[in-house]
């Protein structure tokens, strides 16, 4: 949306439909407390953390190098990145829930 907004409005539109869709962060954390055993759950995080600096870093990095392209561009590319993680998410991640109840039942 915001690669092709005609106009100041659709810009501010798809700036605040990001801001209100954002609590993936959150989850994800909840998804690796859930799904992990407290021996490894540090190493979960630390993962997690690692991926999300690497795209901080590497993001700005890929959009500098694709504006010659055109200004549109970092934003397709943005946007096919995230439609293809959430089709993987959907996809491949198992139901967390489960994962908990069947953990408790096993160790507590």
């Amino acid at each position: 949306m915001t690669a092709f907004a005609p106009n100041a409005f659709f810009l501010f539109f798809s700036r605040a439909l990001d801001g209100l869709t954002a609590g993936n962060i959150p989850v994800a954390f909840a998804v690796i407390s859930d799904s992990t055993k407290p021996e490894e759950r540090a190493k979960a995080f630390g993962l997690i953390g690692s991926a999300l600096n690497f795209g901080f870093v590497f993001g700005p990095a890929i959009a500098a190098f694709t504006l010659t392209l055109g200004q549109a561009v970092p934003f397709i590319i943005a946007g096919v990145i995230t439609t293809i993680a959430a089709i993987l998410t959907a996809l491949y991640l198992p139901e967390t829930i489960s994962i908990w109840e069947k953990y408790k039942k096993e160790n507590f």
